[in-house]
């Protein structure tokens, strides 16, 4: 169908009104700009300079080939295989759990942004759906899931070829390499306290804003900023820049009575479902690659705690990888790798029977009594659709003390009102139940940490939050980032008190703080409704059926066993 005469002529006539108003918002923008820069405080100007020269601290790796058809002797970088095609950032591919290999010869360069790299451990960042697995001349490195870094290399040297093979694999229907970019040691220090600079200062002036005497407060973050040598940031005189940011930092020292009566508690974790989207066999690699991440990290950040469920997972580790069982029970053993949540798989919370509930417990918590010596007494399933109204007494039962989820935040519709309350059954029972404000895979930014602290303070007089950082839902653990951010944050004299914390140990602290009148713990007396997800137990009716004739004869063959 093609538009008439007239049809034309009216639409030329408004094409010409468009112009001539593009025309005029463009005299007029200029004016605007200017009154909203005069309406910005100084120390957002400042701030605004500093985020957009923090990004040129990486060495983008933007020339790659790949293979949509090979297998993992692409990851041999002798190894030729099918035809390659070059590749760069933005490549898409098809196929629902599809593999893609990537190879590189890169070579390091003499600088980056200006400064020397020789000497450097070098990373390489990977964005992409979903999981890249890294190698360099044929050993695997490391993993990154979605976003995150991979170890390649120490004490590089200027020409040195790192030959970088990676397999990408999506669990959707399209698969994308979204960004790859090489990151120094050497210039971690002017781009994480650059950053650690910026998201100070934002994190402050976002909590400053309940405060009655705000403008106080953003005046001592204008004179802050007033101390950033910004001509030295520009001319890359990096000691004279770090300095002034020594020096700035000193004026937070006025925010230390108003936020050090406070306190975040961090525990790392990496949800992982052992099959949905994919199959166990690909579950386990998911479990063997984020175990590897984690310890590998455990040796250069000693103070972290990581918490991991599900017996499945350590199972796997047992029988198909000794070696990575054999280092988890080391870090088990020295309180940093915490086994928690005492069940052989995190469960659906509404459509198996009260039995397969108690077995899943009672066979769950028998294993790590074995295998670790401990005895879990903290449940945990932050993923299931909802929770039957019978879990608090199967979970007392079953010598618990303490119930951690975060679905309901899901809620759309209305949304759950509390974080920490007694969630009473059916029976009566009470256990203690805590949903962290923001999830299961916090990032560790300042700011969005006083964010749910002031929900927190708001919900529950609750002078503290409880972070669960990492990458997860389809594994990936903790980055280098996350514990970069922690370490800073802790060393900010700006911040609430930073402490690693196990589950446990926090389910006991939280047990004893439900005691204090001054904490409001309400009681929840029904079951924990998700609204997200309707229908999905109906759309699945299948699953349901599947499950109830696995629980009959289940029950059937024991009784002739």
């Amino acid at each position: 169908m093609f538009l008439s005469d007239v049809h034309c002529g009216s639409l030329k006539r408004h094409l010409l009104v468009l112009v001539f108003f593009a025309l005029g918002l463009s005299v007029l923008t200029p004016c605007v700009s200017a009154a909203q820069d005069a309406k910005k405080a100084f120390y957002q100007t400042v701030l605004d300079e500093l985020g957009k020269g923090s990004v040129e601290y990486t060495d983008p790796v933007t020339s790659w080939k790949y293979s949509e058809n090979c297998s993992d002797n692409c990851l041999n970088p002798e190894y030729e295989g099918p035809k390659w095609k070059s590749a760069s950032w933005g490549v898409l591919w098809h196929g629902r759990n599809k593999s893609v290999y990537f190879k590189s010869n890169f070579t390091v360069p003499e600088k980056v942004a200006g400064r020397p790299v020789a000497g450097s451990t070098a990373y390489l960042f990977v964005r992409c759906e979903d999981d890249a697995i890294v190698y360099v001349n044929g050993e695997m490195t490391g993993s990154s899931h979605r976003d995150g870094d991979a170890f390649l290399a120490k004490d590089v040297k200027p020409g040195q070829v790192l030959r970088i093979t990676m397999r990408i694999r999506n669990r959707n229907e399209e698969g994308i390499m979204v960004k790859t970019a090489v990151r120094y040691s050497n210039l971690d220090e002017i781009r994480i306290r650059t950053n650690e600079f910026v998201e100070r200062t934002k994190a402050l002036a976002y909590f400053i804003d309940d405060q009655p005497d705000k403008d106080k407060w953003e005046e001592v973050l204008n004179r802050a900023a007033s101390y950033v040598d910004l001509k030295a940031f520009r001319a890359q005189k990096d000691s004279e820049y770090l300095s002034s940011l020594v020096t700035a930092a000193k004026e937070y020292s006025a925010f230390k009575p108003l936020l050090k009566k406070y306190d975040m508690y961090l525990v790392g974790y990496s949800h992982i479902d052992p099959a949905w989207l994919w199959n166990l066999k690909e579950g386990e690699e998911v479990t063997k690659n984020t175990s590897q991440t984690v310890l590998k990290l455990m040796e250069q950040y000693p103070d972290f705690i990581y918490c991991q469920t599900q017996v499945l997972g350590y199972d796997w580790m047992q029988k198909d990888y000794p070696e990575i069982f054999k280092a988890i029970k080391k870090r088990q053993a020295e309180g940093r790798w915490e086994v928690t949540g005492g069940t052989i798989i995190e469960h659906d919370s509404n459509v198996p029977n009260g039995e397969s509930f108690v077995r899943n417990y009672l066979y769950g918590k028998r294993y790590f009594r074995k295998e670790f010596g401990k005895d879990i007494i903290v449940g945990w399933t932050p993923d299931s659709f909802g929770y039957n109204w019978n879990l608090p007494q199967i979970l007392k039962k079953s010598g618990m003390i303490g119930f951690l989820t975060q679905k309901l935040n899901s809620n759309d519709t209305v949304k759950f009102p509390y974080n920490l309350f007694w969630w009473e059954g059916a029976d009566g029972t009470k256990i203690l139940t805590y949903f962290p404000v923001g999830g299961y895979g916090e990032a560790v930014e300042g700011s969005a940490m006083l964010s749910q602290l002031r929900t927190l303070i708001n919900r529950h007089n609750l002078k503290e939050n409880f972070v669960i950082f990492g990458v997860g839902d389809h594994g990936g653990g903790v980055t280098r980032e996350h514990l970069e951010r922690a370490k800073s944050l802790a060393e900010n004299p700006a911040f609430p008190n930073i402490h690693y914390t196990s589950t446990e140990g926090y389910f006991k602290h939280l047990n004893d703080l439900a005691r204090d009148p001054q904490v409001k713990v309400p009681t929840w007396d029904d079951e924990l409704y998700l609204q997200y997800h309707r229908g999905t137990y109906t759309t699945q009716a299948r699953n349901k059926r599947f499950n109830r004739l696995g629980e009959i004869l289940l029950e059937n063959a024991e009784k002739f066993s």
